[in-house]
């Protein structure tokens, strides 16, 4: 029997003897002729299929392709199993090109095995070789990554923190580490011209850093008042085997516009009983930086001069462990105001505050309900007889029954001897009560009253003057016992307010409202509306009954024209006539225009 060698194929030859029992020998030549047969491709020569390849994690490894073919035949290599943890791409490629089916014709054939990112352990995949006959070889795969630690990755955090103020952001909870083994205690931050500090640093902008609870960070801007605008600092962190990674901690300092918030305003005491009671006005004040100082303004209405009391200076405080200490942010203030501050005229004050940046704010004017007694307020003049007169009471009386109100100084109520009339709807009628801020038409026949005096009451809203005003002419008062001044009216949206001078006339439009003082003013809105002004006190002048105001209402702009026109005689007199012409006035009645005024309640047309 003859058996070649594997895979060989061609000439083979071999030499013969043989021999007689005589001795005698010959010898031949025995020719062998190996005819060829296809051979499949193989991975290996041997039995085995299966390729181990060593790589380190995240790290990629190039890798030819190997198989045999014993006819030498031209192989073509493809991809048949892809990897589940990675990829597989050309040599020096990253991403991921080769899929299933994937030819790869490079001389000689080879491609970079991708592990996916962190990835350690063991996975395979598959190419299959096949040779010009169609016979196919399967190699196995199996790619071995070996597990090398990896670095935490440390990123970019950032806080918005109020100018003076102090906030806390945990650094660490947008961090990571895949093996997970990210050492809190190893935390260190970095500063202006700092080395690493496991506890405190001056960030770059000067503020105080401190590590709190192992992965927070408290920043403090309290030291540094001034300062505003972006600030940071670094801190780096590592892990179980002292691999470590760095990032900024951005800092976005908002500075303070914001004025001090003044609250809680109140007085211990709801209405004040004149020369009896001192009271007690406090309130509470706040900011997001320190406060500089609290004051508060009082003075008695009908008054500008207020009188200051300081109740809060940050130059003032001893101690930076006092409630109200150099960087206090909140304070409560009160102030004792004694029975010799507390006059007839009611009291009006408000609280003011500054913080260290120097933005104030004022709590707005307020003032405390004064109880009067009996006869504290009377007027000035007298009230002349056989004559119409509008008048004003300068006091919510306790009593304000027509009786009540005038009986002391006027006798019995009898209307064959005096009257009282109020305006309603556009008509006189007999009026049976007197109401704070409202004025009345009163007639007394026979000699003048001099010795008029008012009833117990309350003096009270002495900041605030408010009249509301029905469409069409309204009669208004002075609900105060002084003068005070109500700015220029508009008189587009108003007329008046206007008084009766005693003349039977009415005024020209007046802008001071006198105590005891009656006065009437048109609404030209088709709707009730309030009429609201401060009250700004001013010198008493004039008349308070009869305070006849001689300015004239005029247009003011190019190419308006305003007349006014006066007739008097011996007696009587009409003393508020308008023409003119506004370009957006219309021929009917407008806004530019003014109604009649009212007439006295026995219907004399003459003060029209």
């Amino acid at each position: 029997m003859v058996k070649t060698a594997p895979d060989y194929y061609g000439t083979d030859k071999l030499i013969y003897s043989i021999a007689d029992e005589t001795g005698l020998i010959d010898s031949a030549t025995l020719v062998i002729e190996v005819t060829p047969v296809e051979d499949a491709v193989v991975i290996f020569t041997t039995a085995q299929d299966t390729i181990n390849l060593f790589l380190f994690e995240d790290i990629p490894l190039d890798f030819e392709l190997i198989a045999y073919d014993a006819d030498g035949d031209t192989l073509i290599f493809t991809l048949c199993g892809e990897p589940k943890y990675g990829h597989l791409s050309l040599p020096g490629e990253i991403a991921d090109t080769l899929k299933n089916e994937a030819v790869i014709n490079s001389a000689p054939p080879a491609i970079q095995v991708n592990p996916e990112a962190d990835y350690y352990g063991y996975y395979t995949f598959r190419y299959c070789v096949t040779d010009k006959a169609g016979n196919v070889a399967i190699a196995v795969v199996t790619v071995n990554v070996v597990s090398v630690p990896d670095p935490p990755l440390a990123f970019t955090d950032s806080i918005t923190i109020f100018q003076t103020n102090a906030d806390t952001i945990n650094i660490l909870v947008n961090d990571f580490d895949v093996e997970n083994d990210m050492d809190i205690s190893s935390l260190r931050i970095y500063g202006n011209n700092t080395s690493g500090s496991a506890t405190t640093i001056p960030t770059y902008g000067g503020a105080i850093a401190t590590i709190h609870n192992d992965s927070s960070l408290i920043i403090d801007y309290s030291g540094i008042l001034m300062f505003f605008g972006e600030d940071s600092l670094t801190y780096s962190i590592c892990d179980e085997t002292e691999l470590c990674d760095t990032a900024t901690v951005i800092i976005n300092v908002e500075q303070d516009q914001l004025p001090p918030d003044i609250y809680n305003v109140h007085t211990d005491k709801d209405t004040l009983i004149f020369k009896v009671d001192d009271v007690m006005i406090s309130a509470s004040v706040k900011d997001s930086i320190p406060l500089y100082d609290v004051s508060l303004y009082v003075a008695e209405g009908g008054k500008r001069d207020f009188q200051s009391f300081v109740l809060y200076n940050i130059n003032a405080q001893s101690s930076a462990f006092d409630v109200n200490s150099l960087n206090a942010r909140y304070v409560d203030v009160e102030q004792l105001i004694d029975t010799n501050l507390i006059t007839l005229n009611g009291l009006q004050y408000y609280f003011s505050a500054k913080d260290i940046l120097g933005y104030g704010t004022e709590s707005g004017l307020s003032s405390v309900p004064i109880k009067i007694p009996a006869g504290s307020i009377s007027i000035d003049e007298c009230i002349p007889g056989d004559t119409w007169v509008l008048i004003s009471i300068p006091s919510n009386l306790d009593a304000s029954d027509i009786k009540s109100v005038f009986y002391n100084s006027f006798g019995d109520i009898d209307n064959n001897s005096f009257v009282v009339y109020t305006y309603e709807d556009g008509k006189s009628v007999e009026a049976t009560s007197i109401e704070p801020g409202k004025s009345y038409f009163i007639y007394k026949k026979g000699d003048p009253v001099c010795d008029f005096s008012l009833g117990s009451g309350i003096i009270e809203n002495v900041d605030t003057l408010e009249w509301v005003l029905k469409p069409g002419w309204n009669f208004v008062g002075n609900p105060y016992p002084f003068s005070f001044f109500i700015d220029d009216v508009s008189q587009i949206e108003y007329c008046g307010p206007l008084t009766y001078t005693g003349e039977n006339a009415w005024s020209d439009v007046i802008n001071t409202v006198q105590p005891f003082g009656g006065y009437i003013i048109c609404n030209k809105a088709d709707t009730t509306r309030t009429f609201r002004v401060g009250v700004t006190p001013i010198s008493s002048s004039g008349g308070q009954i009869a305070n006849l105001y001689n300015g004239i209402y005029s247009f003011k702009k190019e190419g308006e024209w305003n007349v006014k026109v006066d007739f008097y005689t011996e007696r009587d007199a009409d003393i508020n006539n308008n023409a003119g012409f506004h370009p957006q006035a219309l021929n009917e009645y407008d806004e530019f225009d003014n109604p009649a005024e009212p007439y006295t309640p026995d219907g004399d047309y003459r003060i029209r």
